[in-house]
């Protein structure tokens, strides 16, 4: 649970982002932290995200300071990878004032330290790839209605032939009862929810090849 409540800001876009990772919204306090966001909800190793998880209190020149982290995330396999806080910051806003952020950083990577995490710092940089790409062109097909007569055609065709393309499932499809274009958007889904999976960091078009999740062997 965040220890403050994000509000409206007139100097940057904030807003909630629906999540599976996290009961309800994950809040977030500018376009680059909600780019984040998408694309841990798209990590398959992520467990959980928590924004603005804890104030991390500490001295500097004799004055109380305080620092809040902006994401918190846990993983799914948490004996191989600790929980990470996550400082998300411009790469230009980073090197113009970081004599002033530097300190607080700092505190936050002793903080994590001690509670047994680790810490980092993201920029646009690291966060609006390819891959920020695809998941946000998929992210609406999560919430789609969709045929459990379609979702089991498609799955039915990848178990029988292995990884295909989109191209080809509907080549295979091509005597379905449905059309062309709602089997399209059955596939997406499937990809978006993550029962199928595809190469998030290219493009994704007819010819991305399509495999069903945790099946890396057969790709």
């Amino acid at each position: 649970m965040a220890v403050r409540d994000i509000p409206p800001n007139r100097r940057s876009i904030t807003g909630h982002v629906p999540s599976k990772k996290k009961p309800g919204m994950v809040a977030f306090e500018s376009t680059l932290e909600r780019d984040l966001i998408l694309l841990l909800e798209f990590d398959s190793l992520v467990r959980t995200v928590s924004e603005q998880p804890v104030r991390i209190c500490f001295e500097h020149n004799g004055k109380s300071q305080i620092y809040t982290p902006d994401l918190y995330i846990t993983y799914n396999d948490p004996a191989s990878r600790l929980p990470m806080f996550i400082e998300v910051k411009y790469r230009r806003d980073l090197f113009e004032h970081w004599s002033e952020l530097h300190i607080r950083l700092r505190a936050g990577a002793r903080y994590a330290r001690r509670k047994r995490s680790t810490f980092k710092i993201l920029t646009e940089v690291e966060i609006r790839t390819a891959r920020l790409h695809s998941v946000t062109w998929l992210m609406p097909y999560r919430s789609a209605q969709v045929s459990h007569n379609e979702v089991d055609e498609i799955i039915k065709t990848l178990e029988l032939h292995g990884t295909l393309t989109a191209d080809q499932i509907l080549y295979h499809l091509r005597d379905s009862a449905n059309s062309r274009e709602s089997l399209l958007a059955t596939l997406w889904h499937l990809i978006a929810i993550g029962t199928l999976e595809t190469d998030l960091d290219c493009e994704i078009t007819m010819s991305s090849p399509i495999w069903m999740a945790n099946r890396a062997d057969s790709r």
